[in-house]
């Protein structure tokens, strides 16, 4: 230290990245007394993702059909027809659509040409030429309003149209005119009013025909008409109970960088037998930028919607399993980060693209490489027989086209007796390396358990480690979850694979992890429930992990059974794979049960297209209880706590100031006024009066070890997780001041701790 004091003159000053070669095994002992914390907090106020749009939105089908939604119903029209269905809340047993489709129109008994048009839509109005007649719907939020428009008579008689209707609701007579009802709710065709060019109104009957609508403008009205003539009622849904906004479940989150962007998608209840699916863009506030847009509110049931990311194309992909009756396929759209959803895509359908069966459970892998080519892998589980199930992947373009259409099958056990592979998770990027892909495999006879296996899988789709066992002992291993690679041990990156274990069926479950390469090679287990806060949580059932990498570390969330009240929630813990002296160590929890104020909480790390790491994630969940909402927050990848604190070393009056995040592979900048001759000096904390050293010098120098550095000084934290916990002092020095030897003002001194 008093070789360093006695230099305190000007100033050569050495590269901050030595300092990685200089960290000593113990960490100093930093004085309490010196203690002034500035805690940051890693999780941000969580902001509610919108449960859906709130305007009147339309989407066309491949097939043609024009889409629209509002928020007590949504309706296609395809140019023959209307199926408006009510929304009856989201614990309706089903979908109760009422389809109309006109059946006649005539004026003075003669009949009017009725074609199959195309529906356009015109702001909130959709349009339909009908031949004869133009068939128009003005939509808001709450209500349909159905217009016939007659721009030319071929007589001046009574105008009748009838439109035959089809539905499970029950019509009766009201006043002003009809109402389809069931125990869930109605739908009300009321308020006909006949309307021409001159603005004469007249209120008109509906009534009801056999299976029709029949309305009629009396010939007195229609023989002095100013044309176009309109003939107006209006559609509107009112459950049968009061219910709450549409369930907003199972999101799925996924990341871009520079600038950062976080895509949101969730499905959204509208009955139990239709959900729904949406996705909006966010910054790294969770201030919305974009959206929400909708993947799909047909009557289609789209469920478990998965996202990922493509740097190149800079846009996202958003999967899901969907069914329509019995038959199940995966399908997507890719989205902008404008929000702007491109047409749907069948990624594995029988009888349009694929293999024969039933596909399910679909998960998305993204590449954060930004140079063309780069793909999404999309995995699924495609049903062989009722008793054989396979894990495959697909490749997709950024444009949403299919690199092959025939799957390619990653599990190996095509045809075993008494086996069936299914719920595959892929790594969320393939960053630094390739996409893993994790599922379970079901053993059907002895030993009647599950384990878990994996493949790696190259950017181009090529499988480059096939079918090999993660976790195959006689315990149920299940449910498995992988991370996109990080830079942990020597050599080869490694991935995190979770997964829920139980002894029997029905007993309690925990969460065990181990590192895997992507060659295969697995390290020691690491039974996250038992090293979770020292095992104190144990006693109470861990499950659904979900991985993720910030490309020096890992981060695992999962869901608790709190005992008390029943219920599940969500926590995060950071857990390192230190690497001394290259040679992997075992896994440790750093930053354990941060809570989420969510349930089934999902990570996307914010990764580059190498491994280098971030230490921030974004967060997504949903609530339980009362109106289901999403919400979304930003997890820093440790607790709340000391970051940076400042010692009071101040000699004169030189100020300091610092920023950054003092995480692993991140960075850290410190700096004083530039005073022509100034700099840092960078170590560990110390305490060191200079007074019984210097003459005429009363300051301290509160760092010891250090060296001269540079003003402002930057320094990248080594992107390795052994330096964890260790603390470093800068302090500010500038030849301009008097406080010691009449020539130099000192700072005070900042310390840090690595995160």
């Amino acid at each position: 230290m008093t070789n360093l004091a006695g230099t305190l003159l000007p100033l050569a000053f050495l590269a901050p990245g030595l300092l990685a070669q200089v960290l000593p095994q113990d960490r100093p002992v930093v004085d309490a007394a010196r203690a002034n914390p500035r805690g940051v907090p890693a999780v941000l106020p969580g902001a509610a993702v919108l449960a859906a749009p709130t305007e009147v939105v339309f989407d066309r089908q491949a097939d043609g059909t024009l889409w629209a939604l509002g928020a007590t119903w949504k309706a296609a029209f395809d140019g023959a027809a209307c199926s408006y269905v009510p929304f009856f809340g989201s614990k309706a047993p089903r979908n109760f659509p009422l389809d109309l489709a006109i059946r006649a129109a005539t004026v003075g008994g003669a009949p009017v040409e009725l074609a199959v048009g195309e529906a356009t839509a015109d702001g909130k109005t959709v349009r339909v030429a009908r031949g004869g007649l133009t068939e128009t719907y003005d939509l808001a939020m709450d209500r349909v309003e159905q217009s016939f428009v007659f721009h030319a008579l071929p007589n001046r008689g009574a105008v009748e149209v009838e439109i035959a209707v089809a539905s499970e609701l029950r019509p009766a007579p009201i006043d002003g005119g009809l109402r389809f009802a069931n125990e869930h709710g109605h739908v009300d065709y009321t308020k006909a009013v006949a309307v021409d060019a001159a603005g004469r109104r007249l209120p008109l009957a509906i009534t009801l025909r056999g299976d029709a609508i029949a309305m009629t403008i009396p010939a007195d009205f229609v023989a002095t008409a100013q044309l176009p003539l309109v003939l107006d009622p209006v559609i509107t849904t009112s459950p049968f109970l009061a219910v709450n906004a549409a369930a907003q479940t199972n999101p799925d989150v996924a990341t871009l960088q520079a600038p950062d962007r976080i895509l949101a998608t969730w499905q959204r209840t509208w009955s139990a037998t239709d959900e729904d699916c949406f996705a909006a863009v966010y910054d790294t506030s969770w201030t919305l930028l974009a959206g929400p847009t909708a993947i799909d509110y047909t009557s289609e049931n789209w469920l478990k919607p998965r996202a990922a990311s493509n740097a190149a194309a800079r846009n996202f992909l958003v999967v899901a399993q969907v069914n329509f009756g019995a038959a199940y396929w995966v399908a997507g759209r890719t989205v902008t980060e404008g929000a702007v959803a491109a047409p749907t895509i069948d990624i594995e359908r029988a009888g349009v693209v694929g293999n024969p069966g039933n596909t399910l459970t679909p998960d998305v892998g993204g590449d954060p490489y930004p140079i063309a080519p780069a793909y999404y892998c999309v995995v699924f589980t495609k049903e062989v027989t009722a008793t054989d199930t396979d894990v495959c992947c697909k490749l997709v373009r950024p444009d949403g086209t299919l690199v092959n259409p025939t799957p390619t099958r990653l599990s190996t056990s095509s045809g075993t007796l008494g086996v069936r592979e299914f719920d595959p998770a892929i790594s969320g990027t393939n960053a630094g390396g390739d996409w893993m892909v994790t599922w379970s495999y079901l053993w059907q006879s002895s030993p009647f358990d599950t384990d878990v296996r994996a493949a790696t899988v190259v950017w181009n789709g090529t499988v480059s480690t096939p079918d090999f066992i993660v976790a195959g002992s006689l315990q149920f291993e299940s449910r498995p979850t992988v991370s996109s690679p990080a830079a942990v041990g020597a050599g080869a990156l490694r991935y995190l694979v979770a997964w829920d274990t139980f002894s029997t069926v029905g007993s309690q479950a925990d969460i065990v992890c181990r590192t895997v390469t992507g060659t295969g090679a697995v390290d020691a287990e690491f039974n996250l429930s038992a090293n979770s806060a020292g095992g104190a949580f144990q006693s109470r059932e861990q499950v659904q992990a979900r991985a993720e990498s910030d490309g020096a570390r890992f981060l695992v969330a999962y869901d608790e059974l709190d005992p008390v009240m029943f219920d599940y929630y969500s926590f995060v813990d950071t857990i390192a794979a230190p690497s001394p002296n290259g040679v992997l160590g075992t896994l440790r929890i750093e930053e354990a049960r941060t809570p989420t104020n969510n349930y089934g909480a999902r990570p996307a790390a914010f990764r580059g297209a190498d491994y280098v790491a971030n230490s921030r994630y974004a967060l997504i969940g949903h609530t339980q209880f009362g109106v289901k909402s999403v919400f979304g927050q930003i997890y820093g990848g440790y607790t709340p706590g000391t970051t940076f604190s400042v010692f009071p070393s101040q000699c004169g009056t030189l100020p300091i100031s610092y920023s950054g995040n003092p995480t692993v592979g991140n960075s850290v900048t410190i700096s004083v006024p530039n005073t022509g001759v100034s700099g840092t000096v960078f170590g560990f904390p110390g305490y060191f009066p200079l007074a019984g050293l210097l003459a005429n010098c009363n300051c301290i120098l509160g760092v010891q070890n250090g060296i001269l550095s540079s003003n402002p000084l930057t320094f990248a934290i080594p992107n390795n997780a052994a330096f964890v916990g260790t603390t470093l002092s800068v302090q500010g020095y500038s030849a301009g001041g008097t406080s010691c030897l009449s020539i130099l003002d000192l700072s005070d001194t900042v310390d840090f701790t690595i995160r």
